[in-house]
């Protein structure tokens, strides 16, 4: 059942009026690596897969969205910049002048010498 007002899909109608997810926003991915490769039915690779475990990651949406010029009738495909976050402090990079106190912490991640974290 696709719900609809005004004749066009609610998917239609909020593409028209906001791109989402939003520039700055916070999103969570995760990562099944048995799901990931079962399409290509590789017995190998399942069996490696099998031996890791999934994973939800924390990224940030980018400045980069890209619409697919090429679409007609049908709602566009977008494409969004997901900037992952690490845990932890970075490293140091010296040779860039870089110094691993430079970054801001995240919520949960409370860790950070001297900043408070983020709470998205």
């Amino acid at each position: 059942m696709t719900l609809s007002t005004n004749g066009r899909s609610l998917q239609e109608e909020c593409l028209e009026a906001d791109l989402f997810p939003t520039y700055g926003s916070y999103v969570t991915i995760k990562l099944d690596p048995v799901g990931s490769v079962t399409f290509m039915e590789d017995k190998e690779a399942a069996a490696a897969t099998e031996k890791l475990s999934a994973k939800t990651y924390v990224g940030f949406v980018g400045p980069t969205v890209r619409q697919d010029p090429l679409y007609i009738k049908t709602p566009p495909i977008l494409s969004f910049e997901v900037r992952m976050l690490r845990a932890g402090l970075a490293p140091a990079r010296p040779e860039q002048f870089f110094t691993s106190d430079m970054c801001i912490p995240v919520f949960p991640n409370t860790c950070h010498p001297s900043r408070a974290p983020v709470q998205p």
